[in-house]
C-alpha cells in the first residue's frame, strides 16, 4: 500500500550553507561579467589609440617618440589580454596607465583646435566689457566710482595676464603642456562679464519730490501757515543741524542739487538760532 509522505525540511545550518554557496556563485558571476566588461573596455581603448595616432592634429602635438611608446603599449596590452586568470582590477590598471598616455595629447589636440576660437572670444568679451565701461562712465552717474574703477582694474590686469600667456604660448612647442586652456580663459572673462553687468543693472535712484506748498502760490503770504517754532534746546537744535547735514551730503552725491541748497538754508538758519541761544545763554 503506497502512502504519501511529506520531504523533510531542511535545517537552519543547510538553509544557510546554500545561501552562501548561492551568494559565492552569485559574486563569481558577476566578476566574470565584470572582468568581460573590461576586457571589451580596454580592447575598445586599444584600437581607438591607434586610430588617433593617425590623426594630423594628434601628430602635430606629439613627437614621434611619445606616439613610437604609445604603439608599443597597446601591442603589449594587446598580447597581455590573451593571457588567462587576469582579473577585473588587473584590466582597470592597464586601461588607466593607457588613458594616462593619450589623455594629455589628446587635450592638446583639442586645446589647439580651439585656441582661435579662444582668442575671438576674448577680443569680444574685452570690447564688450570697455563699452560697459564707457556707457557707465558717462550715463550712469550716479554708479560709485570707486566700483567703476575696480572693474576696469580688474579687466586691465586680465589684459595684462592674458598678453603674457600668448607670448608663452607662442614660444611653447606644441608637443607641451598648453600656457592656458580654453575653460580657464572662460571663465576669467565669464567672472570679469558679471562685474560688467552687476554695476550696469545699478538703477538710478529715485529723484526727492519737493515738498507741496501748503497754500496755494497765488494767495497772499499773510495766508500762508507759520512756520514751526525753532527748538529752545541747544543739543536738540545740534541734532537737527547733523540731520540736515547728511541729508545734504546724500543730495549731492545723489546730484540733487535743488534739495542741497534747500538743506543748506535750513541748516544756516538753525546754526544762527543755536548761536543765539547759546550767546543767551552766556548772559546768564
Amino acid at each position: 500500500m503506497r502512502t504519501d509522505t511529506k520531504p523533510v525540511p531542511l535545517s537552519a545550518e543547510t538553509i544557510k550553507r546554500l545561501q552562501t554557496k548561492l551568494q559565492e556563485l552569485g559574486k563569481k558571476e558577476e566578476e566574470v561579467l565584470a572582468v568581460a566588461g573590461m576586457k571589451n573596455e580596454l580592447e575598445a581603448a586599444i584600437y581607438g589609440s591607434r586610430d588617433k595616432l593617425e590623426r594630423d592634429d594628434v601628430v602635430k602635438v606629439s613627437t614621434e617618440e611619445q606616439r613610437e611608446a604609445l604603439t608599443k603599449l597597446c601591442a603589449e596590452y594587446e598580447e597581455w589580454m590573451y593571457e588567462s586568470g587576469a582579473t577585473k582590477l588587473d584590466y582597470e590598471n592597464r586601461l588607466q596607465g593607457l588613458q594616462d598616455m593619450i589623455g594629455p595629447i589628446e587635450e592638446r589636440a583639442l586645446e589647439l583646435e580651439s585656441r582661435s576660437d579662444v582668442q575671438d572670444h576674448v577680443k569680444e568679451s574685452v570690447e564688450d566689457m570697455k563699452e560697459k565701461d564707457k556707457f557707465i562712465r558717462k550715463e550712469m552717474k550716479w554708479v560709485n566710482v570707486s566700483k567703476a574703477e575696480a572693474a576696469l582694474a580688474k579687466l586691465t590686469e586680465f589684459e595684462e595676464w592674458w598678453a603674457k600667456k600668448q607670448d608663452q604660448q607662442t614660444a611653447l612647442p606644441l608637443h607641451e603642456a598648453p600656457a592656458f586652456t580654453k575653460k580657464d580663459v572662460q571663465e576669467r572673462t565669464s567672472k570679469l562679464q558679471k562685474e560688467f553687468e552687476k554695476l550696469k543693472k545699478i538703477k538710478k535712484p529715485k529723484e526727492k519730490k519737493a515738498p507741496k506748498n501748503a497754500t496755494n502760490a497765488t494767495k497772499s503770504d499773510s495766508s500762508k501757515a507759520p512756520e514751526a517754532e525753532l527748538p529752545t534746546d541747544p543739543e536738540v537744535v545740534q541734532k537737527e543741524i547733523d540731520s540736515l547735514r547728511t541729508k545734504k551730503a546724500d543730495a549731492v552725491e545723489n546730484e540733487d542739487f535743488d534739495l542741497a541748497q534747500e538743506l543748506k538754508k535750513k541748516e544756516k538758519k538753525l546754526v544762527d538760532h543755536l548761536e543765539q541761544l547759546q550767546a543767551e545763554k552766556s548772559e546768564l
